[in-house]
Order: structure tokens, then sequence, then C-alpha cells
């Protein structure tokens, strides 16, 4: 975590939930409104989602695997949510 990359934990929310409320927050960041002294920007986040009922509860695990997921997005285009599977570890572990 670092640079321009933050981590959310919240207790009592399940993959869905976690998806949802990436989901929302990207959504609000999307709809900033990036108009400032005759200039325009568009202002996007992209989410990785993991869950400790994939995961289990060891924290390096949850992150790296959450981290996994982030790139999944960028590198899909960016502006998105993914949640993590298996499938993106192998990708990352890929020469």
């Amino acid at each position: 975590i670092g640079g321009e990359e933050f981590a959310i934990l919240r207790p009592d929310c399940d993959l869905d939930c976690a998806r949802e409320l990436a989901s929302q927050l990207r959504e609000c960041i999307a709809g900033i409104d990036g108009r400032t002294n005759g200039a325009s920007f568009e202002v996007s986040a992209s989410f990785g989602v993991s869950s400790s009922a994939d995961s289990g509860y060891d924290l390096d695990r949850l992150l790296a695997h959450a981290d996994h997921a982030l790139y999944a997005s960028k590198h899909a285009g960016r502006n998105r949510v993914n949640v993590y599977d298996s499938s993106m570890a192998e990708v990352a572990q890929a020469p």
C-alpha cells in the first residue's frame, strides 16, 4: 500500500458486499467534477477485491490477492472492479 493505493478492511462484509462497496466507490470517484480553471480532466479508479473466505486470514495474502485483482483491473482497461481468483496468481507468476 503506497503512492496512489489504499486498502479497506471490512469485518462482517462478504465478497458480494466488498464488490458492491468497491463498485460504489468507483462510481463516486468517476462522478467527480474535473473542471477547474477552464481545464477539464477525468478522475477514475481501479479496484482489486479479495476475501478472507478465499484468501484466508493472513493479511499479507489478502493484500497480495487484492493487488493481483487490482492489476487485472488496470490491465483490462482501468476504471473497473475485479475480484481475485486463483488464475490471477498464475498470471502474476508467469515469466
